[in-house]
């Protein structure tokens, strides 16, 4: 009996840590150049597409986890010169851009014409986390 019990608690931890290993935060979907956690309940995952006069960034959004609805996402694309300093923005908002539950996913396009002062290129994601349990209060991740 000792024995089950062994294998037993063998057979737990190494599902636990399989659930581990494909949970959304531990992997990083395939086909995405560039991936960002924006909080510990939002990730964000991109490609950039630079053309002649824009750039485009394409991905989605995705609802990692907790007890909170992530409502009023946007995202915004960054065009920084070679200090750092932001130059250049465009902003959309992915759909849908209310994600109630964890897993949950809002895709985007935007597009930003160049100014030609752009060195590189970031992302950033706003939103407001809505309570979902009596008594929570939600924080507001906009700038």
């Amino acid at each position: 009996m000792r024995q089950l019990g062994g294998f037993l608690a063998l057979a737990i931890l190494a599902t636990a840590c399989a659930a581990l290993l494909t949970s959304p935060s531990a992997q990083e979907p395939e086909g995405y150049a560039f991936h960002r956690m924006v909080d510990k309940d939002l990730a964000i995952h991109w490609n950039l597409t630079r053309q002649d006069a824009e750039v485009v960034a394409e991905g989605y959004i995705q609802h990692i986890g907790g007890v909170y609805a992530l409502r009023y996402v946007t995202v915004t694309l960054e065009g920084r010169e070679a200090g750092g300093k932001v130059v250049n923005e465009a902003q959309t908002t992915p759909s849908p851009n209310w994600l109630k539950d964890p897993g949950a996913q809002g895709l985007f396009r935007v597009t930003m014409p160049l100014k030609g002062l752009e060195a590189a290129f970031d992302m950033r994601a706003d939103f407001l986390i809505d309570p979902t349990r009596p008594g929570d209060r939600g924080r507001d991740f906009r700038r």
